[in-house]
């Protein structure tokens, strides 16, 4: 059984992997109840950055580029 999607989470998703900003207070102020899961989408979004800054911006992922993709970041042998 698929459960409903919730909008408000839908789009810090995106946001987090499409590396664009967003108000996560501004989010958790209008949903409440998901303040926990926002904040653990935001450490995730930290931790990604944080990856991203470690490797060089600029850098290029040389398997995302030999197979014609960039990933959006790496952790490990993850590439998302």
């Amino acid at each position: 059984m698929d459960e409903p999607k919730d909008r408000t989470l839908e789009e810090a998703a995106e946001a987090v992997a499409d590396q664009r900003p967003l108000d996560w207070q501004g989010a958790a102020s209008s949903r409440p109840e998901l303040g926990k899961t926002l904040e653990e989408l935001r450490r995730l979004e930290d931790l990604a950055r944080a990856h991203r800054e470690a490797r060089g911006a600029g850098e290029p992922d040389p398997d995302a580029a030999a197979a014609g993709q960039q990933a959006a970041f790496t952790w490990g042998t993850l590439r998302a």
